[in-house]
């Protein structure tokens, strides 16, 4: 089947046909290989034509910011259903790969029987599909590992939101977000709660972003079995991680009990609001992140005067931390200038010999490169900051995996095709 000019391929559902054929059209007249003007081009030179003779453009450029917007929702519509094609192949992907798992255990299995798990095998196989295509396409490892998910549709739950985007009707995004929040729904009820989400509002308009995302909560609300199980659970999850920013600054996320994070959030706002009335020249942002960070810092309290599930933090002296910091060779003799990587939040900016004053400031301590006793990468600083087991492999992120949506990370082989041992149960 050959599809020329700007004819749409038949196989495609209408509504895509249709924005396909938009799409085609405003291509081949942008690149003016056409004789005829899209109707974006002829609203825009009639919008500017007008404006040019200082005559009223108000209705035309509205007509011109109408056509635009129909250019852009086709495009989404396209890529709504090219995204789908991308699941499907995504989903034989992991049968391919399945196979090539499953003929490597069964060959181990003749020389040691049992040396591989049932669950090892299925690990193996979800992490050798995720490393696969975000080694071919650099989609980071949690989006590709989201996609698999929703792609699977092991227990039907993303039936609705598959449909809709065979049909151009949702966005992939979109759909990723419905399908990880219904994730602890029964598959009936997170069907329910996905056409729900994904009908169009009463006046046939798509919902926004913030209706959309409270009805989502709402829904997942709404239809937990047992919240206090589901409460607990979330809990028993709570961590803390940070992440730096290419400019030199950094974010700090605490994820805990929201009693206690709302009560931490509104004493610091008080605490900058005190400070900011007493004539401090510091915002009200920039003092918040100042008090929260001093307070995490060099805040220390005696166990006796604090509540009972508070004590066990402030059990003996005050803890200083140590900074890690990887410097690279030629930045210390001075070559060049390269990213510096904290083993804890990621890479900072670039450091030389010349620029030690600022590390020193930054770390609250002294060092050079000759100086035996405190090498350039190190330095004291009060707080705590040491690295955990589970740190992300990312230079920049160390947040735990679920935090960046990917429940998965290499274990094996990054081919699949060259894999010659067993595959290696998930650490």
């Amino acid at each position: 089947m050959v599809v020329t000019g700007l004819e749409a391929p038949p196989f495609l559902p209408e509504q895509v046909r249709s924005a396909w054929a938009l799409l085609a059209q405003t291509v081949v007249g942008a690149s003016g290989e056409s004789e005829f003007a899209t109707p974006a081009e002829q609203a825009r030179w009639a919008a500017v034509e007008a404006s040019f003779h200082d005559r009223p453009a108000l209705d035309l450029s509205q007509a011109w910011a109408a056509e635009e917007l129909r250019v852009i929702q086709a495009a989404e519509a396209v890529k709504a259903w090219a995204d789908f094609q991308g699941l499907g192949a995504l989903r034989r992907l992991h049968e391919a790969v399945g196979m090539v798992v499953r003929e490597n255990v069964e060959e181990i299995g003749h020389y040691t029987a049992d040396a591989v798990s049932y669950e090892a095998a299925v690990a193996e196989t979800i992490t050798s599909t995720v490393d696969e295509v975000a080694l071919a396409t650099g989609l980071p490892e949690g989006a590709v590992a989201a996609r698999l998910d929703l792609a699977k549709n092991e227990e039907g739950r993303s039936a609705p939101l598959l449909a809709s985007l065979l049909e151009g009707q949702v966005g992939l995004d979109r759909a990723l977000r419905i399908h990880e929040a219904t994730s602890g729904l029964d598959p009936d009820v997170a069907s329910a709660v996905a056409a729900r989400l994904l009908a169009p509002n009463a006046d046939g308009s798509v919902r926004s972003h913030r209706s959309f995302t409270r009805e989502l909560r709402r829904q997942v609300v709404v239809h937990t079995l047992d919240p206090a199980e589901e409460r607990a659970e979330a809990l028993r999850r709570r961590c803390a991680y940070g992440w730096l920013e290419p400019d030199g600054t950094g974010r700090l996320t605490v994820v805990g009990d929201a009693a206690r994070v709302t009560a931490a959030l509104d004493r610091v706002d008080r605490l900058a609001r005190r400070i900011r009335g007493s004539g401090d020249a510091r915002t009200l942002e920039q003092l918040r992140s100042d008090i929260a960070l001093d307070l995490i810092l060099h805040g220390w309290a005696d166990s006796a005067k604090v509540p009972g599930t508070a004590q066990a933090t402030f059990v003996g002296q005050a803890p200083s931390a140590h900074v890690s910091l990887v410097v690279a060779l030629t930045t210390l003799l001075g070559v060049d200038q390269q990213p510096v990587r904290s083993l804890v939040t990621g890479s900072c900016p670039p450091q030389s010999p010349e620029a030690s004053p600022w590390l020193a400031g930054r770390c609250g301590g002294v060092w050079s490169p000759t100086q035996p006793t405190a090498p350039p990468w190190s330095c004291p600083r009060t707080g705590t900051a040491r690295p955990q087991p589970w740190r992300s492999r990312s230079p920049l992120s160390t947040a735990p995996a679920r935090h960046r949506v990917a429940p998965f990370r290499p274990i094996g082989a990054t081919s699949t095709t060259r894999s010659h041992g067993p595959p290696v149960p998930p650490r």
